[in-house]
Formats: C-alpha cells, structure tokens, sequence
C-alpha cells in the first residue's frame, strides 16, 4: 500500500485521531488538493489558481481543519507551521473574497 494522500484525513469517515474535528465529505477531495497546491504556491512565492466562488466553503472549511492539525514540532518546526498556516488563512480569504 502506497502513501496516504494529503486530502485523505480530512475526509475519514473514521478518524484515528483528533474525533472531534468535523470531517469533510470524500466528494471535497479535488477541492481540498487544489487548495493544497494553492498553499504550496503561497509558500514558494507563486501565483495560486483561483478557485472556483461555489467552493468557497468548502475551501474555508478545509483551510481551518488543517490549519487545526499542524503540530509544531511534531509535524514542522515553529516557523515553518506558522507560515504554512498564514498560507491557508490566505486561501481562506481568497475564497471569501471569490464568494463576495
């Protein structure tokens, strides 16, 4: 069996850890990898892909969820957890901004 996708824990249905966060639906995956790939963008100084304003929940939902489970140090250092949560709060915002 190969690695587990990025977008995998936040659309388990039965979560190993952290139960009481809500989950999104398998349905959001696409969704959550183009942001995923919006925030790698964010991170290396290049312009992200707009997404599409009917996914702009989806998008926030997802941006908070992750945002919840980096854990510094165990995931990423300090530094490198605050930026990549300032990244998704970006996404965040640019779906709100799409949805207004």
């Amino acid at each position: 069996r190969g690695p587990v996708p990025a977008v995998s824990p936040a659309g388990d249905a039965e979560p190993k850890s952290q139960k009481g966060l809500k989950r999104l639906p398998s349905s959001a995956a696409p969704v959550v990898d183009q942001m995923l790939r919006n925030v790698a963008c964010r991170l290396l100084g290049k312009e992200p892909s707009p997404i599409a304003a009917e996914h702009g929940a989806v998008v926030g939902e997802a941006a908070r969820f992750i945002a919840t489970r980096v854990c510094a140090p165990r995931d990423m250092g300090a530094n490198a957890a605050r930026c990549f949560r300032m990244a998704l709060y970006q996404e965040e915002q640019a779906a709100l901004l799409q949805e207004a």
